[in-house]
């Protein structure tokens, strides 16, 4: 599904994920039905890209629920994944996450389906066919 010119993933029926969103792209996300907004992108990655707490004004008038847990793929933790995966639980559904190109925001759902007892191997293969290179969960089990 493309909304503009940002190419929204679903990976269930309750989360997908994107690359940076912009405050005009809330209200079509919005339109769609999400419900919460979670950013993995640290702020100042790129000059250009909007500062999370101007997105978190925009997406409270909406209505919608925001949470931010920036994080780098090199520095991921265990302890890191486990606050991926309370959020990815307690975020109201669908809910729509968002990083610079959509991989840090689907490692946080793959995570969170090998906590919920999915075989790695089969995470690994799912998230593959929707483009992400989830691999780097294997260091962390």
């Amino acid at each position: 599904m493309e909304i503009n010119a940002m190419h929204v993933k679903s990976l269930t029926d309750g989360y997908s994920c994107s690359a940076q969103i912009s405050k005009d792209e809330l209200k079509h996300l919005q339109a769609l039905g999400v419900k919460s907004v979670i950013c993995f992108r640290p702020d100042g990655e790129h000059p250009e890209q909007p500062e999370f707490d101007d997105l978190t004004r925009e997406a409270s008038e909406l209505g919608l629920v925001c949470y931010y847990l920036p994080y780098d793929v090199a520095q991921v933790s265990s302890e890191l994944m486990q606050q991926m995966h309370r959020i990815i639980e307690e975020a109201p559904k669908p809910a729509h996450a968002f990083c610079k190109t959509g991989r840090r925001a689907a490692l946080p759902l793959a995570f969170s389906k090998l906590k919920n007892g999915e075989s790695v191997e089969s995470v690994v293969n799912e998230f593959k066919a929707h483009g992400f290179d989830v691999e780097v969960l294997k260091n962390h089990l």
